[in-house]
C-alpha cells in the first residue's frame, strides 16, 4: 500500500501528456482568437489608409488645375497693371478706369475704349484747358511795364520793395 500511495503521489509522466494537448489546444485557440482580432484591426487600419490615400490623390489632382488658374490670374493682373501705368492719364482717371474694368469684368484696354472712360477723359482735358487758360491770364496781369526813365534819385529811394524789384528789372532790360 505504501507503494500505491507513492505511485499516486508521484507525478505521472503519462498524465502530464494527456493534459498537455488540451492546454496546447486552449493556448492555440487563444492565439488564434488574438491573431484574428489583430488581423481585423490591421485590416481596418489598412482600409482607412487606402481611403485617405485616395482622398489625398484626388486633392492633388485638383490642386495643379487651381494653381495654374491662379498663375494665369496673377499674370493677367500684372499685365493689366502695366497697361494702366503706361496710360498718359491722371492718377484719378487711372483709378476710375481700374474700378470700371473691375466692375464690368473687362480688361483695362476694353475699359479704356469705353464711352464712359471717354467721357471722363474729355472732362479731364477740358478741366486741364480751363486751368491753363486761367493761369495764363493771371501771369499776363502782372507783366504791366512801368516806365522808370523819369525817376530821379529821391523817387527811387521812396519806392516800395515790389516797385524797386520792378525798377531793377527795368534797368537790366535797358542794358
Amino acid at each position: 500500500m505504501a507503494d500505491e500511495l507513492e505511485l499516486q503521489d508521484s507525478p505521472n509522466p503519462a498524465d502530464e501528456n494527456e493534459d498537455s494537448p488540451n492546454l496546447e489546444q486552449n493556448d492555440d485557440a487563444e492565439k488564434v482568437a488574438k491573431l484574428a482580432e489583430e488581423n481585423k484591426r490591421l485590416f481596418a487600419r489598412a482600409k482607412k489608409a487606402e481611403e485617405e490615400a485616395k482622398t489625398l490623390k484626388s486633392k492633388k489632382e485638383e490642386t495643379p488645375i487651381s494653381s495654374t488658374v491662379d498663375v494665369e490670374e496673377i499674370i493677367n493682373t500684372k499685365l493689366e497693371e502695366r497697361d494702366l501705368a503706361s496710360l498718359e492719364f491722371s492718377d484719378e482717371l487711372k483709378g476710375e478706369i481700374k474700378a470700371y474694368a473691375k466692375a464690368k469684368g473687362i480688361s483695362i484696354r476694353e475699359a479704356q475704349s469705353s464711352d464712359y472712360v471717354g467721357f471722363l477723359r474729355d472732362k479731364e482735358q477740358s478741366k486741364r484747358r480751363e486751368i491753363e487758360a486761367s493761369a495764363s491770364t493771371k501771369s499776363t496781369g502782372k507783366t504791366a511795364k512801368k516806365d522808370f526813365s523819369s525817376l530821379a534819385g529821391e523817387d527811387i529811394r521812396n519806392l516800395d520793395d515790389e516797385s524797386f524789384e520792378a525798377y531793377k528789372g527795368w534797368l537790366k532790360s535797358q542794358g
